[in-house]
């Protein structure tokens, strides 16, 4: 499946990061050193943009969205129910749980990941022209008034799974 996705969007920029592992924080989950500074630089904005990331952690730019009141977030808040204005982020960031068990071992929070609810609510607070970046193990299908603007295949360590980082724009 995942080659057919390659195959299928062959005219879609794609690049391959090797990025160092782990954060300077340290967070189960977090993204890779320079993640979050490359990924502005590729989509050419500053760090005055207005960025939103539901399951925010650590990340270290925009307002973070998180349930986990220990790693300080901006706003305590669930990304099913983002608690934002519409059309309010040029980016918005996902980096989901990869499954409610990962949700519950990881960060002790019992939580029902669903999809197309934080994707609803993302899409929401997205700008027409924003950009909306998914990170996980898996590529996702397009979102709804979207186009896959270009995809970034990441590693970190050996021994580790490769990422799908889905870059889509919000028509």
């Amino acid at each position: 499946m995942f080659l057919w996705l390659l195959v299928a969007n062959v005219n879609v920029p794609s690049h391959a990061w090797v990025l160092p592992k782990p954060s300077k924080s340290k967070y189960p989950g977090s993204f890779p050193l320079h993640f979050e500074q490359r990924l502005l630089k590729l989509l050419q904005l500053n760090e005055h943009a207005a960025i939103i990331q539901p399951f925010g952690g650590k990340a270290e730019l925009g307002v973070k969205v998180d349930l986990a009141r220990t790693v300080k977030p901006t706003i305590i808040a669930d990304a099913h129910c983002l608690p934002l204005k519409d059309e309010a982020a040029d980016l918005v960031i996902l980096d989901p749980p990869y499954s409610n068990g990962y949700s519950t071992s990881l960060y002790s929070i019992k939580q029902q990941l669903s999809m197309k609810r934080y994707l609803t609510e993302a899409l929401r607070v997205l700008k027409p022209g924003g950009f909306l970046v998914f990170y996980h193990l898996y590529p996702i299908p397009r979102p709804k008034n979207c186009s896959l603007h270009c995809r970034i295949l990441l590693q970190t360590r050996i021994y580790h799974k490769l990422r799908w980082v889905g870059i889509f724009k919000k028509a």
